[in-house]
């Protein structure tokens, strides 16, 4: 999907960095692959993919946007939306992603 669910709603900053840090999530994405993400309340995170990507960073919150600054791919910032407790992402190519707690 490339739209956020209709039920989607922005999220603050403040709420934003608190659903994150300290928090592993499971991102299931339409081509099979799998993706653990895990974010650290020190500022940085991890991604650990079903077909053995690994890489790690830094990440922050900016507004509504979530932050990341990889060691292997380029920085970028993609807004966030809450619907009810599940977060979703829209990735830089207009995938919207689906942020399951683990």
């Amino acid at each position: 999907p490339t739209e956020f669910p209709a039920d989607a709603k922005p999220i603050a900053a403040e709420a934003l960095k608190e659903r994150l840090a300290g928090k592993v999530f499971h991102v299931e994405r339409p081509d099979g692959n799998h993706w653990r993400l895990q974010y650290q309340g020190s500022g940085y995170y991890y991604i650990n993919t079903a077909r053995g990507y690994t890489d790690s960073g830094k990440w922050r919150v900016d507004g509504s946007q979530l932050c990341g600054e990889p060691q292997k791919t380029a920085h970028a910032c993609n807004e966030m939306r809450l619907v009810g407790e599940t977060l979703y992402l829209k990735r830089t190519s207009g995938e919207i992603i689906k942020f399951e707690l683990r």
